[in-house]
């Protein structure tokens, strides 16, 4: 894990959003921010879950599991935002903050999903 923060961030007034999760997929698989596709474009088309976690993973050979609970070992951990009313994505190990790719760095509030990849079986 290659702590990566973000660049973008939400802003309301301008109908903009952040790139969290771009991060925090970035700095769990050691990628650049531009090695990852932005989700954070398929926000207002509803899209975005179906990119994070069928599209680009395929296109890398990649799978994602998820749970309601936090599997052993870093995972992409989805949480209310403690800034704003919307989600944020934070990279834990096992189940406790290991990087929040939000400058200020406080996590999330109220954990409700986790994510990471596996290589596709063939």
């Amino acid at each position: 894990m290659t702590p990566v923060r973000q660049t973008k961030f939400r802003n309301i007034e301008i109908r903009t959003y952040g790139n969290c999760l771009r991060a925090a997929v970035a700095s769990l698989l050691d990628l650049s921010l531009e090695e990852v596709e932005p989700f954070e474009d398929h926000f207002d088309d509803h899209t975005w879950r179906q990119h994070f976690e069928y599209i680009w993973p395929a296109s890398r050979g990649l799978v994602i599991n998820s749970s309601g609970e936090p599997p052993p070992g870093y995972s992409i951990c989805f949480g209310d935002s403690p800034r704003s009313d919307t989600g944020h994505a934070v990279i834990v190990l096992d189940g406790r903050l290991a990087h929040d790719p939000h400058p200020d760095g406080t996590g999330v509030l109220n954990p409700y999903r986790y994510y990471w990849f596996e290589k596709e079986k063939t």
